[in-house]
């Protein structure tokens, strides 16, 4: 059996998951500066929690699109502002499914099996990687010259 993927495939899924890291970083960041704004003004309430957390996803998950799009997908063509627009909104919305992902499988994980709580989001992590990677490669990113060459 041999292995189908290339050195340039290992690199950009190596980029991907180092963005993945940056992006954590991230939304710590915007998480801790919003909350320490709002949590005084709503301090008995969630509210503060949601919004901070919500702040940081947006604000990471834009920080990864813009890496991804220039380092890990960077070799692929770029087709002005509809384009990146376009890139932008489909980035978003892998995210978004795979954050869910993330959740639902760490939950099944550690509610129905009864896995450790760090290990189950570690699993829910791993899965969701690989689902917001392939989408992202192959929906987000898509080589148009890979698809062209197929279609002849």
């Amino acid at each position: 059996m041999t292995d189908k993927k290339s050195p340039k495939d290992r690199i950009r899924f190596i980029r991907f998951c180092v963005v993945g890291v940056s992006g954590v970083a991230v939304n710590l960041g915007f998480f801790t500066l919003v909350h320490s704004i709002l949590e005084p003004r709503w301090p008995d309430t969630a509210n503060a929690f949601v919004i901070a957390n919500l702040v940081g996803f947006l604000f990471s998950v834009f920080t990864n699109f813009l890496l991804n799009d220039f380092w890990t997908w960077g070799d692929r063509e770029k087709r002005g502002h509809a384009h990146f627009w376009a890139r932008l909104s489909k980035f978003y919305l892998v995210s978004s499914i795979a954050g869910g992902v993330q959740l639902g499988v760490a939950s099944l994980c550690h509610v129905r099996f009864g896995v450790h709580e760090h290990a189950s989001v570690l699993i829910g992590i791993g899965v969701a990687t690989a689902i917001n990677y392939v989408a992202n490669n192959v929906w987000t990113f898509r080589d148009s010259n890979k698809k062209a060459s197929q279609e002849l």
